[in-house]
């Protein structure tokens, strides 16, 4: 954007000074007075050589850049343009432009196994911000401190890890220290036999809170 507006700039100053040259050499030719330029005729050439001179370098430079970028946006195209394996899934047809073949099928295969995105879940942050969806009378609320402690029940069957692993990490979250007793896990009898791995993994960071 700087670029063109200094080449506007010059132009303009190239046809006034172009201008004021032409008329200054017009005029001695009608009078027919000598043929020799004045010094001052000579510096506004030199003037003006000066600003052609300055402005061609000025559209080179564009040209160059121009060609730069359409290189640059050349390779980023080739580089999103990936083969889609699975044009019909339900997964695909709003998400996952941009993985390559080996993540397209892991992700595939994961919806096939869940029923739901576990590519994109396993790369979420456990501790992901979350709208408060609590009635607004209940967080204008003000709740005594001293209550009792409370255990926190999970029902899972075939859930991923990532999913039960978010959810423990956000009943820690939110809920006070003191409150929060013990966090239950039931598998109602998964198939995926990942259950075990899961209750180290509570144990370990309620031990580790």
């Amino acid at each position: 954007m700087r670029i063109g507006a200094r080449v506007s700039v010059l132009f303009i100053i190239g046809i006034i000074v172009y201008s004021v040259v032409n008329v200054s050499f017009i005029r001695p030719e009608r009078n027919n007075d000598s043929t020799l330029q004045k010094p001052e005729e000579i510096e506004l050439f030199q003037r003006l050589k000066r600003i052609e001179d300055e402005v061609h370098e000025i559209a080179i430079n564009i040209k160059n850049q121009n060609v730069k970028e359409a290189v640059v946006k050349q390779k980023i195209t080739k580089k999103t343009e990936v083969k889609k394996l699975y044009p019909k899934s339900a997964l695909f047809k709003t998400w996952g432009a941009e993985l390559t073949e080996e993540e397209q099928m892991e992700a595939e295969k994961l919806f096939q196994e869940f029923g739901y995105n576990v590519f994109l879940s396993n790369r979420l942050p456990l501790n992901r911000t979350i709208p408060d969806t609590r009635d607004p009378r209940c967080s204008l609320k003000i709740y005594p401190k001293d209550l009792p402690t409370i255990s926190v029940i999970l029902i899972y069957l075939n859930e991923a890890l990532s999913v039960i692993k978010r959810a423990v990490q956000s009943i820690i979250d939110k809920t006070p220290a003191h409150l929060l007793k013990e966090i239950v896990l039931v598998d109602d009898n998964s198939s995926n036999g990942e259950f075990y791995t899961t209750w180290l993994y509570v144990m370990f960071h309620l031990c580790d809170s």
